[in-house]
């Protein structure tokens, strides 16, 4: 989950879904730490919303600043692995309207992913 007021955004992060803050330089401002057990796919998570154990249910909660030309993304763990990471951050940064980037998103998925996936990317304004 991500809220804006301002120029500060909230993220409240559980589990292996992800947000991704790219400043307009395109450098890193922000990603979120997948709760799980140091592996990478399919390992158990040591976070998660749905577990039925109210004690694996703390999200991370976090606060920082945007400002105009950051780039937002929020997706699940069927997205991320698709692309390398700069190849990621290259495509959320792309100087085209943000429903084509999403369309490469997608088309990366379609191709790539062997898990269910859903993104949404904002531009700050």
């Amino acid at each position: 989950m991500a809220y804006i007021e301002g120029d500060e955004m909230t993220v409240m992060h559980c589990g292996d879904s992800r947000c991704y803050v790219y400043g307009a330089d395109k450098n890193i401002k922000y990603v979120t730490a997948d709760h799980n057990d140091g592996h990478y796919m399919g390992a158990p998570l040591t976070r998660c919303f749905f577990s039925g154990h109210p004690e694996k249910a703390l999200p991370d909660l976090k606060t920082i600043k945007v400002a105009p030309g950051d780039r937002v993304l929020l997706c699940s763990d069927g997205v991320y692995p698709c692309m390398a990471p700069d190849i990621l951050r290259d495509r959320m940064m792309d100087d085209r309207p943000l429903e084509e980037i999403m369309d490469t998103f997608k088309f990366m998925c379609e191709k790539f992913s062997d898990d269910n996936y859903s993104a949404i990317l904002v531009k700050i304004d």
